[in-house]
């Protein structure tokens, strides 16, 4: 009886086993959503980095790969700049030279002008306490016998002293003061501008339109601070 058991078992095992496997129901829904999904085009992305803020660059439309040069915004930053660009634009280079030249020439100027001024206004301070004092005389007066009178009696006189001493010179610590408030309004005057860098950059954009540089707000992020930045893109 086990045996008869044992043989249904098993055919009915191998019947089971030689059955195709059924095929999965399929959504219509899904198969439209496949069919589009396969021939829908995938986004392109802009490889292109996008600024959130104004800044100093220079856009050149003939490269595809563009990179960002910083400089800073100053007379030093625009040195820096046409020393980048000195082998590839020399004509550039030459014609902006002779501004930078010039403004580096007023800087140079201001700066003396600053530096003097403080040394000097030092030189007064120092001065006004030690070698430049002014002399004050002390007076002071004692009662002293100088004879009698015609009855005989003592007669007595008050008889002054005389003290000099050294003390501060404020004459000299005011002129120290005007020398210096004098070489700082000069050294403002004489020192370039932003409106120097600004014709700088107008008359390197009309000489190289193809890569114009423009000015504005950067961040620096080692002293965590806005500030005028100039940028070279190419």
């Amino acid at each position: 009886m086990r045996a008869i058991i044992f043989i249904l078992l098993t055919c009915f095992a191998t019947a089971i086993m030689a059955m195709p496997p059924m095929a999965p129901a399929i959504n219509p829904a899904a198969v439209h959503t496949m069919h589009h999904s396969a021939n829908a085009t995938l986004p392109t992305h802009n490889s292109a980095p996008s600024s959130t803020s104004p800044m100093l660059r220079v856009d050149s439309q003939n490269s595809t790969v563009k990179s960002t040069q910083y400089y800073e915004s100053s007379v030093r930053g625009l040195r820096d700049y046409l020393n980048s660009i000195e082998l590839q634009y020399p004509q550039v280079h030459a014609e902006l030279d002779t501004q930078v030249i010039k403004l580096e020439d007023q800087k140079f100027n201001a700066n003396a002008v600053k530096y003097g001024s403080w040394a000097t206004a030092a030189v007064l301070v120092i001065g006004a306490n030690t070698f430049l004092q002014k002399e004050k005389t002390d007076t002071t007066y004692h009662l002293e016998q100088v004879g009698e009178t015609p009855e005989g009696l003592p007669k007595h006189e008050f008889i002054a002293d005389y003290k000099k001493r050294k003390v501060m010179n404020f004459d000299v610590l005011i002129a120290s003061g005007v020398v210096l408030a004098a070489g700082a309004a000069i050294s403002i005057w004489l020192h370039p501008d932003r409106n120097d860098i600004r014709n700088v950059i107008n008359h390197h954009n009309r000489i190289l339109p193809e890569e114009p540089l423009s000015l504005g707000f950067n961040y620096d992020l080692e002293r965590n601070v806005p500030s005028f930045d100039l940028a070279y893109q190419f």
